[in-house]
């Protein structure tokens, strides 16, 4: 384990931090395997002379006869012929915009051996034939390759393997000419071989695979990882090399199928190759950038004047057009030059000090590609007189592959990282959680306590103000000696009236005030009936439930006790009534009697208009008493919830 900060996909992430593991090695493994191969095949098609037939089963004519004509048929021997070597290479000759190539060379048959055209077919292998044409043997048309012309460029990156017909072979000396004409700068033209086709086609395949299918190969598969990537980086912004190595991915492989391009109408050349620059240009640009951050080198000056070079120079060739294509293939490319070997050394310096499978890989890998690259410039400009066959496409997508499995090892890791990291919040979140439920389950217990201690506090206040009270009367009275028995007994009842009223208030688990009412009607009920007096109890309305909270009912049970204390000491009452009517969320209670009315309410003991006037008022409810000489009325109205 190790302590440090990673940057995860924009977001920033500190602690602890499980040491990531190597998870591209199926990446790794595509890479060695398509080195090898790319070597073996490399090697066989530059060196290799097949493996079914000796040397001694072909004729390799080495030599060849050459002319420039634009004459539709072979100029005459006498003309201006050149003896050349083959593999010929050569500027095109200035002034002429379309000119016309002749080779012709010898090779002899001999009458019986193993090359007779009595004991096998012979058949053509030409390695180089990048600019088409027409191919005669002994006079005779045997191959016609689409060739430039007045309409249409050509440009072939491949070989080509023609079947000599035995009917123009003669025994002793034959001819094989090559007619074609071409735009290209540089003319070139590899060796004729001649053979039987079991000693040539090995040749040919490995070579037209190396050279061109590979390209194919290697293009299609730059184009969809380049667009895999871009559409990744499309919804990270953030990871800036992840856009700069699709971007170089695309602009690479938009280079090579333009430049592999066979045929281009002359009224798009200059288009199509302006389009060629513009990707070659993106591309060095791109992974130059793209290498320098890669090695966690930020270079703005650098940057922005390497894309300056690679616009201005498109925009030249855009206004001069094809005249400028020799100064761009070779001055304007060797132009990123330098820039290119600055990100190359930064990369190398940084791989060194990393010492990494990963930094090593992607440094064996740039080396590979700057070769390859190099070799295929010193091939375009004809020096050491390299076989034109260009190999780059092999090398840039073995450093693309090496830098796809690196970058992957660092997403993956990212996301070992960041599920690590999702991890240890998890194990937090829990430890949280577990936290907060013993803290939660605490204060529940301090609540629990805390609402006994209260419910203890309020019901001592009420026996204090009420039994308490009314006890504290009734024994100075009865130590006074004024109170006979009867007084005695009533002011005991008072005492006991309190106490019930106090238990029903705090009978029922819900806050339902319907069960007190009950009760405190029936035992009303009974203390008026037997004081002669008929207590109409009456409900209008009133829901199955009243929720209001025990210290509510029980003033609402003591402003009715007093209320109808009241008429049963001072009224002189035949009949009172209990009206319950519940609307708008109100419960409004009238308690009416048809007594004298003119009676005052008494305050003795605390009791009277100014005691249920206090007690309404402590639960939001309104009184209003009226006295009348028909009786009294007093109406209390009591916010609830149904």
């Amino acid at each position: 384990m190790e302590h440090g900060v990673v940057r995860l996909f924009g977001s920033t992430y500190k602690g602890e931090l499980a040491a990531p593991a190597t998870v591209a090695w199926p990446l790794r493994f595509g890479f060695g395997v398509f080195l090898i191969w790319a070597v073996v095949y490399l090697g066989m098609a530059l060196f290799g002379r097949g493996t079914s037939a000796a040397e001694g089963d072909q004729i390799v004519i080495r030599q060849a006869e050459f002319i420039v004509s634009d004459a539709s048929s072979m100029p005459p021997a006498d003309s201006n012929w050149q003896l050349v070597p083959l593999p010929h290479r050569f500027a095109r000759p200035d002034g002429t915009s379309l000119p016309g190539f002749w080779y012709g060379a010898d090779f002899a048959l001999p009458d019986i051996g193993p090359l007779s055209n009595t004991q096998m077919p012979l058949w053509l292998y030409l390695p180089n034939l990048s600019g088409g044409g027409q191919v005669y043997a002994n006079g005779a048309l045997i191959a016609a390759v689409q060739s430039a012309d007045a309409a249409t460029q050509v440009r072939l990156y491949r070989p080509f393997l023609f079947l000599l017909p035995p009917a123009v072979l003669r025994a002793g000396t034959n001819r094989i000419t090559l007619h074609f004409a071409s735009r290209e700068p540089r003319i070139s033209v590899g060796t004729f071989e001649i053979g039987p086709e079991h000693v040539l086609r090995g040749r040919f395949e490995q070579r037209l695979f190396v050279e061109s299918t590979t390209a194919k190969i290697s293009a299609a598969a730059c184009l969809m990882a380049g667009s895999a990537v871009l559409v990744f980086w499309l919804r990270r912004r953030e990871e800036r090399l992840y856009g700069l190595f699709a971007l170089s991915l695309l602009f690479w492989s938009l280079r090579t199928l333009l430049m592999r391009w066979p045929v281009v109408p002359i009224a798009y050349l200059t288009e199509w190759r302006l389009a060629y620059y513009v990707c070659q240009g993106g591309f060095v640009v791109a992974i130059s950038i793209c290498t320098l951050n890669f090695s966690q080198i930020r270079r703005p000056r650098l940057e922005r004047f390497m894309l300056g070079y690679a616009v201005a120079g498109c925009i030249a060739f855009a206004v001069i057009g094809m005249p400028l294509r020799p100064v761009m293939d070779s001055y304007w490319i060797l132009g990123f030059f330098p820039a290119t070997m600055y990100c190359i050394a930064h990369l190398t310096v940084w791989a060194a000090h990393q010492r990494t499978r990963s930094s090593l890989a992607m440094g064996l890998a740039m080396l590979l590609a700057l070769a390859l690259c190099m070799h295929d410039f010193a091939v375009q400009e004809g020096w050491f007189h390299l076989t034109e066959i260009y190999l780059m496409h092999l090398g840039i997508p073995v450093f693309m592959l090496v830098m796809a499995g690196v970058l992957s090892d660092r997403f993956i890791d990212a996301l070992q990282t960041v599920e690590s990291v999702n991890e240890r919040l998890a194990l937090r979140i829990d430890e949280r959680e577990r936290d907060l439920a013993l803290s939660y389950e605490r204060v529940s217990q301090l609540e629990r306590v805390y609402g006994a201690t209260e419910e203890r506090q309020r019901i001592m206040r009420d026996m204090h103000d009420g039994i308490g009270s009314q006890l504290l009367t009734t024994m100075a009275i009865v130590e006074r000696g004024s109170a006979s028995r009867a007084d005695t007994v009533a002011l005991l009842q008072e005492c006991l009236d309190d106490m019930c009223l106090a238990t029903d208030s705090l009978t029922p688990a819900e806050p339902d005030l319907m069960p007190a009412l009950e009760s405190f009607r029936i035992r009303m009920r009974a203390r008026f009936g037997d004081a002669g007096i008929s207590l109409h109890w009456q409900e209008h309305d009133i829901p199955e439930s009243l929720a209001l909270d025990t210290h509510a009912g029980l003033q609402v049970l003591r402003i009715l006790q007093e209320a109808l204390a009241n008429v049963l000491k001072h009224a002189r009452a035949s009949n009172v009534t209990v009206d319950l009517n519940f609307a708008a969320h109100r419960l409004l209670i009238r308690v009416s009697d048809d007594g004298i009315g003119s009676a005052k309410v008494g305050t003795t003991g605390g009791r009277g208009l100014l005691n249920m006037q206090t007690r309404a008022a402590r639960i939001g409810a309104h009184l209003t008493i009226d006295h009348q000489a028909a009786g009294t009325s007093l109406a209390l109205a009591i916010p609830c919830v149904s």
